[in-house]
């Protein structure tokens, strides 16, 4: 269990990652005392316990910049107190002021390692957000050896995970991308946090922003908001143009994080609120678009917003089916851990989101994944998290995929990703350009220069771009007249797994010249699948791996009519009288596997043959039982039992007449060719479903997860 990762130095991390990603991203951590403040100056009380009662107190309420100057007072009356010194690097980590909590975290661990051991891990991984990675490194290693408490082995599970992103940070920066990014300037970004870009077209762009140009003081200086703001592109410069008109923004609580629909016709924001206890909830509300008016916004049901845990980041694609499936972020309880990607399909006759599954281990990490962004077009989700090798805080990662079925995420490099907090990518729609929010030095900062966030646009140089056409021909029609009505799919080869990934598809139609056309991307491995009702499924491979310049590709699928003709799998042995199948028949059966998951529709009948020699109901029995642990293996492999029907048939199909034959023996003391020929295993389709039997992932959860333990 990873419960031992959030212990006290943990909590304090969990404490900023929640926080910055429940509500909108330094809020609560820049957002000055949220108690009123304190309006007398540290530097004129002269106790060091009243002093840190006091910094305490702003500590637990968030006021982490007050704070600071109270725990600064106390190291300066109290120089060995190890809590202050302690204290102070957290506040200084909780204000996102790396290079300050970089120093107060060894000093503290300097002065009594035993105090809190945990300081030299969080030294370390201070020392890898500011960017010095060998160092980084060389503290992480020493952090392994020195740490000797009850968790120490989950410890060394994180550690490797932040040396890993420090190697790939070392390599990323020898090897930047080809991507520029340019700060939006003055009039979007301000002092505070600014995030949640939403590109509408080319001039047009809806962002979030807690407008304010000073430290804020609760209840001193304005009930400040974050709200939702629009701008314009003008001479190429992106300016403000004041806020969101619509039923959006709401002076009583926060509102960010935008999306639209794919059909742009339903727009999903989030709205944000604080109780009493200083917690803050998140929900995602819809707008419809309707007669050329924005309707009022409406909160979803507990299926998304479920009561009492936060639901925010909202990003939208299609299923197979078309069904809009809605991505989302929660802390919902059934997750991997701390914030995850989840999802819920909407029903497109209801209107109502069904139950809301986790996206699963192969994104989801025990820590936060957070800002989904999810290209409808080539099905790809791209995301932040601080779970995954990273070169520091939030990276921005990419996955291919849909539902629970994801490819590895990669790492979208230097300079995307920096040392520190990366988050919001997304795309325009020419997929060159986009935006990015990141708190980089080099942005608008009230306070570090690594305190508060700002929105970046990027644009990619040098695209690579490709595409694959081809046709669907009939196997057996010598004329090789391209197939109408031909369901291609693109499946995607994860290239660390290989378990295949639907993308997309389409169908060959006559106004077009029943020609199938894919867009692509570089260092794919893909399969295309070609099904049509009444024929079986055919396939071929293509690659772009390796390709260096654009390029369209060809391919030609070849696909069978069903018949009644009887199919053999081939080399599928027995031992001598008996029944279980032996290991080198399994390659073969594998084959079958494949066959059946690329013919989701066809029954089929697995038989079983004998040779001549023995009784014909000694052979009977024994074929029946052959052709069932062939089933029974096939069902292993996730075939449904309602596909496949085991019949064994005994000597009574022999398809050679070895009686005539020189050598070959009438009894059980040798064997021949004509013998093995006749020992055999065939499939024959014998039927067609109307629809697949499988489960529907998008309704049903099949999966305890059981597989994705360590």
């Amino acid at each position: 269990m990873y419960i031992k990762t959030l212990l006290y130095k943990m909590i304090a991390m969990k404490k900023l990652h929640g926080i910055l990603a429940i509500i909108i991203f330094l809020f609560c951590q820049c957002s000055g005392p949220r108690d009123g403040g304190s309006t007398v100056d540290a530097g004129k009380i002269e106790d060091p316990k009243k002093l840190l009662k006091t910094a305490d107190n702003l500590f637990s309420r968030g006021s982490y910049y007050t704070a600071i100057d109270y725990y600064l007072r106390v190291c300066e009356l109290d120089s060995g107190n190890v809590y202050a010194n302690h204290q102070l690097a957290e506040v200084y980590y909780l204000s996102r002021d790396y290079a300050n909590a970089e120093g107060w975290y060894i000093e503290s661990y300097t002065m009594d390692p035993a105090a809190y051991p945990l300081d030299l891990y969080m030294y370390a991984k201070m020392i890898k957000m500011n960017g010095k990675y060998d160092e980084s490194i060389k503290q992480f290693e020493r952090f392994t050896k020195e740490y000797k408490e009850r968790d120490k082995r989950v410890y060394k599970k994180l550690v490797d995970n932040e040396i890993l992103g420090c190697k790939f940070a070392k390599e990323a920066l020898l090897d930047p991308k080809k991507v520029k990014l340019r700060h939006l300037g003055n009039t979007i970004n301000c002092a505070y946090s600014d995030l949640a870009p939403v590109p509408m077209g080319d001039t047009a762009l809806i962002y979030a922003s807690l407008r304010a140009d000073s430290v804020i003081i609760k209840g001193s200086n304005g009930n400040f908001k974050v709200t939702l703001y629009k701008a314009k592109k003008r001479n190429n410069i992106w300016v403000g143009d004041g806020e969101l008109e619509g039923p959006f923004n709401d002076k009583k609580k926060h509102t960010s994080n935008g999306a639209f629909s794919p059909d742009s016709a339903r727009f999903y924001f989030v709205r944000c609120v604080e109780d009493k206890a200083q917690k803050m909830t998140c929900s995602i509300y819809l707008s419809e678009f309707v007669d050329n008016v924005w309707q009022d916004a409406e909160e979803l049901g507990s299926t998304v917003n479920m009561p009492g845990f936060t639901s925010t980041y909202p990003t939208v694609g299609t299923n197979k089916k078309g069904l809009e499936v809605l991505y989302f972020v929660s802390n919902r309880p059934n997750g991997v851990g701390g914030l995850d990607i989840w999802y819920v399909v909407r029903d497109k006759r209801t209107k109502k989101f069904g139950q809301a599954f986790n996206a699963r281990k192969t994104i989801n990490t025990p820590a936060d994944e957070v800002t989904p962004f999810y290209d409808n077009e080539n099905k790809q989700l791209y995301f932040s998290s601080d779970g995954l090798p990273g070169m520091g805080g939030y990276d921005v990662f990419v996955t291919t995929g849909m539902l629970k079925k994801w490819s590895v995420p990669e790492n979208l490099g230097y300079p995307v990703n920096s040392s520190v907090d990366e988050m919001y990518y997304i795309l325009r729609e020419d997929r060159e350009t986009g935006f990015i929010v990141s708190n980089r030095p080099g942005g608008i900062a009230l306070k570090s220069e690594t305190c508060c966030d700002d929105i970046y646009s990027f644009r990619w140089f040098n695209v690579i771009r490709f595409a694959i056409e081809g046709i669907v021909l009939d196997q057996d029609d010598s004329t090789r007249v391209p197939m109408e009505g031909s369901d291609v799919s693109l499946m995607l080869i994860d290239s660390e797994t290989g378990e295949e990934v639907f993308m997309k598809s389409d169908t060959t139609r006559t106004e077009r010249d029943n020609i199938f056309f894919f867009t692509l991307g570089k260092e794919m491995r893909i399969k295309l699948l070609a099904a049509k009702k009444g024929w079986l499924t055919g396939s071929t491979m293509a690659s772009t791996v390796g390709l260096e310049s654009s390029d369209t590709l060809s391919a030609i699928i070849y696909i069978r009519k069903i018949t009644e003709k009887a199919y053999k799998i081939k080399n599928i042995f027995y031992d001598f009288d008996s029944k279980e199948l032996r290991e080198e028949s399994l390659p073969n059966l594998d084959s079958m596997v494949t066959v059946l998951n690329d013919n989701p529709l066809i029954i089929v009948e697995i038989s079983s043959h004998t040779d001549s020699r023995g009784s014909a109901d000694y052979n009977l029995n024994l074929s029946q039982k052959r052709a069932e642990s062939v089933v029974k293996y096939l069902a292993k492999q996730g075939i449904s039992l309602e596909r496949m029907q085991p019949k064994g048939y005994g000597k009574s199909a022999l398809i050679k007449d070895c009686s005539g034959i020189a050598g070959c023996p009438t009894d059980e003391s040798g064997d021949c060719p004509c013998h093995q020929a006749n020992r055999r295993t065939e499939f024959k389709i014998i039927g067609e479903l109307d629809a697949p039997l499988e489960y529907d992932e998008d309704y049903y959860d099949d999966s305890d997860d059981g597989d994705d333990e360590e």
